[in-house]
């Protein structure tokens, strides 16, 4: 109840709180996290409070309304301020510097609430999986091999898919399936 109610206080006293609910709303990645840390810095909320302070209010933009009531959270389970989302917006804007940090910060934060680190970066692998395997496979119906090549960097960039070579095979196999 007491993070709760400073989740809402810091909704409805910090104008940032908004701003940084609407960049990440508009995959501005580097912008969400330039806001969600400064705020973060300046040592009066917890990391925990302030991504669930934006996600609250990225909830009620989404719904068009604020609200005052927000879901419950497991207070033991550490939060990151990123999504797995956000990785694919930050590769797909071109800065690999951000998704790598992502993808670094992501799993992180699963080891951290007791995940093998395999298996969290098994688990963020997925997650890219299912975003850019569909758009491997269009861009190769499409003809467009500049998009391939793209998709492939970025599969390589994140160093999840391993050396270039495997990359190529994997792309190869999304193919087949």
């Amino acid at each position: 109840a007491f993070e709760t109610a400073m989740r809402q206080a810091l909704r409805d006293n910090d104008s940032r709180i908004n701003e940084a609910a609407q960049a990440r709303l508009d995959g501005d990645i580097a912008e969400y996290t330039r806001i969600a840390k400064e705020i973060i810095r300046e040592g009066n909320f917890s990391q925990d409070i302030v991504v669930g302070a934006i996600n609250a209010q990225m909830n009620a933009i989404k719904r068009g309304e604020i609200t005052e009531a927000e879901p419950t959270e497991d207070m033991d389970e550490v939060t990151s301020i990123y999504s797995g989302s956000d990785i694919n917006s930050a590769f797909d804007n071109g800065d690999y510097a951000l998704g790598k940090e992502i993808i670094s910060d992501l799993i992180e934060t699963k080891v951290a609430n007791g995940m093998e680190e395999k298996n969290a970066k098994s688990s963020i692998r997925s997650s890219l999986t299912s975003y850019w395997k569909p758009l491997y496979k269009q861009a190769y119906q499409s003809g467009d091999t500049t998009e391939m090549a793209r998709i492939r960097q970025i599969l390589y960039a994140s160093g999840l898919y391993g050396s270039a070579n495997e990359v190529v095979k994997t792309t190869q196999s999304w193919l087949k399936s």
